[in-house]
C-alpha cells in the first residue's frame, strides 16, 4: 500500500499565501506600531531574497556614493550601510551553499581592516560603549562608531565579488554617477518638496537653510549638495576618457559611447565644457577644499598619463594662464559663495568673504592648538566617540553666553576638522597605525592594478589610482574626518579589487623565439589577477 500522497501545487501555494495575507492585514491595522513595521519589513525581506541573491553586489555599488537614507530604520542610516551588511550576509550564504564558490580575498588588505575593526570595538568597550541616541542610550556618539564599522563591512561587501568584465564600464560609471543624488536635497528644499527628505538626507542642505534664516552678515547661500554632486560628472569624464581624451579633438564624436552612440551624438568638444562646468558649479558650495581636491585629482592623473611630455601640457598651461588673467579683474564681482571657494588664491574678494574664510581657518587653528595638549592623554587608549549629552548641552548654552570658546562644542562632539587628529584622539596610536597600514596597503594594491592593468581596464585603473592617491593626500593635508570619510577610502580600494579580480601581478612567461639563435629566449610580460586569471572569463 502506497502511503505517499501527492499534494497539488496550488494547495501548497494557497496554504502559504492565505495565512501570510491574513497576517499582513492584521499588522497593517496599526501601521505605525514598531511590531507591525518589523513584521512587514521581515515579510518584504523574504520576498526580496531571490532578487538579493543575484543583485546584492550591484545594489551596494549603486548606493555606495549615493546620498540615500534607509528611512524605514531607526536613526535613518545611509542606504549603503544597510545594503553592505545584506551583501556580506548573502555572500557568505552563497559560499556556504556553493562549495565551489570562492570569495575574493587579499589577506594583506584584510588584516589591517580586521585590526582597525578590533581597535574600534575595544575602544568602544572601554570608553562607555556604542551609545545610540535612537535607541534611548544615555550617551551619544554611536553614529560615528557605526559609520566606521559599516565602512569596514562595506569593504568586504564590495571586494568579495568580481564585476563581470562586460559590465565593467557600466558599473564604474554608476558607482561614481550615483553621487548626483546629493543635489536632490538642495532641490527638495528650494521647491519645498519636504517629503523627499525621508529618502535624501537633509544635512547636505543645512547651510542652505541657515542662509535663509540667518541674520549674520556672514550668512550667504551655500549649496553643499550641489557641490558634492559635481564630483560625479568630474570623476565620470576622467575615468571614461582620461585627461587626454577630454582635451583631444581629433576623434570628433563620442562623449556617450556606452551603447548610446547609435542614437545620441554629442560633439567631443562638449567634454571640455562639461568638465569645466562641473568644477565651476562646485564652487557654489563655498568650500575651498572642493577646487583643491579637483586640482589634486586632475594633476595626479595628468602626471600618470605623462602628458607633461606632450604639447597638450603647454596648451593647457597657456589657456589656463590666459583664463586666470582674464578672470582676476572680475573675481570681486562673482557671487559671494563662489568668492569664498576661491579665496585661497591670490585674488581680490569681498571683505566679508575674506573675513569669513579667515575666521574659519582661525577657528580650526585655535581648536587644534588645544587638542594637541590632549593627545598624550589618549595616546594608548583612545577617547572614543561617546559623548555625555549633558556636557554637550551645557557647552552649547555656555557658548551662546560667551563663557567658553566657539570651538568647544565641536571639540566635545568629536568634530576636529583634522584628518590625523580625527584618528589619533578617538582611537589612539594603535588606531592610527592600523589606519595608516590600510592606506599604504591600499595605495600599493591600487597602484599594481594600474601598473599591470588589462588594456581594456587601463583608463579605469589609472583614474582609480589618481583618485585614491589624491584622497589620501587630501585627508592628511587639507581636510579629513575618520568616521564619515573612511567609506570613501575603503570603497575605492574595494572597488579596484572587485574590478580587477583582486590585485594584479606581473608574470614572466619564457617562450622560444623562432627567429632567435639556438638557446636564446624571449621574455613576454603577462598580466594575471590575484587568483592567477590571465584575462576576464
Amino acid at each position: 500500500m502506497n502511503s505517499n500522497v501527492a499534494i497539488p501545487r496550488n494547495v501548497i501555494i494557497y496554504g502559504l499565501c492565505v495565512p501570510l495575507a491574513l497576517l499582513m492585514g492584521y499588522l497593517l491595522t496599526t501601521p505605525l506600531d514598531f511590531t507591525s513595521l518589523a513584521g512587514v519589513g521581515l515579510v518584504m525581506m523574504l520576498l526580496l531574497v531571490p532578487i538579493f541573491l543575484k543583485w546584492h553586489h550591484f545594489f551596494v555599488l549603486v548606493t555606495w556614493n549615493a546620498s540615500l537614507n534607509a528611512f524605514f530604520l531607526p536613526g535613518q542610516p545611509r542606504m549603503w550601510m544597510l545594503l553592505g551588511v545584506v551583501s556580506v550576509a548573502f555572500s557568505i550564504l552563497d559560499r556556504v551553499m556553493n562549495k565551489e564558490k570562492r570569495l575574493q580575498n587579499v589577506w594583506w588588505l584584510t588584516l589591517p581592516m580586521v585590526c582597525l575593526l578590533m581597535v574600534i570595538l575595544v575602544t568602544a568597550y572601554f570608553r562607555g560603549g556604542i551609545g545610540l541616541r535612537t535607541f534611548g542610550s544615555a550617551s551619544y556618539g554611536g553614529k560615528k562608531y557605526m559609520e566606521a564599522i559599516f565602512a569596514i563591512v562595506g569593504f568586504f561587501a564590495l571586494s568579495w565579488q568580481k564585476i563581470p568584465p562586460h559590465k565593467a564600464l557600466l558599473y564604474c560609471s554608476i558607482f561614481f554617477l550615483s553621487g548626483l543624488t546629493s543635489a536632490i536635497s538642495n532641490l527638495a528644499y528650494s521647491l519645498k518638496i519636504y517629503w523627499l527628505f525621508w529618502l535624501f538626507p537633509v544635512d547636505v542642505a543645512v547651510l542652505q537653510i541657515q542662509a535663509d534664516y540667518g541674520v549674520s552678515d556672514r550668512s550667504f547661500l551655500r549649496l553643499s549638495g550641489v557641490a558634492f554632486a559635481c564630483m560625479a560628472p568630474f570623476c565620470f569624464l576622467l575615468l571614461r576618457h582620461g585627461v587626454k581624451g577630454i582635451f583631444q579633438f581629433s576623434e570628433g564624436w563620442g562623449l556617450l559611447p556606452i551603447r548610446l552612440k547609435e542614437t545620441f551624438y554629442v560633439n567631443q568638444p562638449y567634454r571640455i565644457l562639461f568638465f569645466v562646468s562641473a568644477i565651476a558649479v562646485s564652487t557654489f558650495g563655498g568650500f575651498r577644499s572642493m577646487p583643491i581636491l579637483f586640482a589634486m585629482i586632475f594633476t595626479i592623473q595628468f602626471c600618470i598619463e605623462k602628458l607633461y611630455q606632450t604639447k597638450l601640457f603647454y596648451v593647457i598651461l597657456g589657456v589656463g594662464l590666459l583664463g586666470a588673467v582674464a578672470l582676476v579683474p572680475f573675481t570681486s564681482k562673482l557671487p559671494l559663495v563662489v568668492q569664498r571657494a576661491i579665496c585661497f588664491l591670490p585674488v581680490k574678494v569681498n571683505p566679508v568673504v575674506r573675513y569669513d574664510a579667515w575666521a574659519s581657518t582661525d577657528w580650526r587653528l585655535r581648536m587644534w592648538s588645544v587638542l594637541m595638549e590632549e593627545v598624550p592623554h589618549y595616546l594608548w587608549l583612545g577617547k572614543g566617540y561617546a559623548v555625555n549629552p549633558v556636557d554637550l548641552y551645557l557647552a552649547r548654552e555656555s557658548q551662546k553666553r560667551g563663557f567658553i570658546s566657539d570651538f568647544e562644542t565641536a571639540s566635545i562632539a568629536g568634530d576636529y576638522h583634522s584628518g590625523p587628529l580625527s584618528v589619533l584622539i578617538p582611537l589612539g596610536v594603535f588606531g592610527l597605525i592600523a589606519f595608516i597600514w590600510f592606506l599604504v596597503a591600499g595605495i600599493y594594491a591600487v597602484y599594481r592594478n594600474h601598473r599591470y592593468s588589462l588594456p581594456e581596464y587601463q583608463k579605469l585603473n589609472t583614474f582609480l589610482f589618481a583618485f585614491y592617491f589624491a584622497q589620501v593626500i587630501f585627508y592628511f593635508a587639507v581636510f579629513g574626518a575618520f568616521s564619515s570619510g573612511l567609506y570613501v577610502l575603503t570603497g575605492t580600494v574595494a572597488f579596484s579589487l572587485s574590478l580587477n579580480g583582486g590585485v594584479a601581478e606581473a608574470v614572466r612567461r619564457v617562450t622560444e623565439s623562432a627567429t632567435a639563435p639556438l638557446g636564446k629566449k624571449e621574455e613576454e610580460i603577462g598580466i594575471t589577477g590575484a587568483e592567477g586569471v590571465g584575462a576576464p572569463a
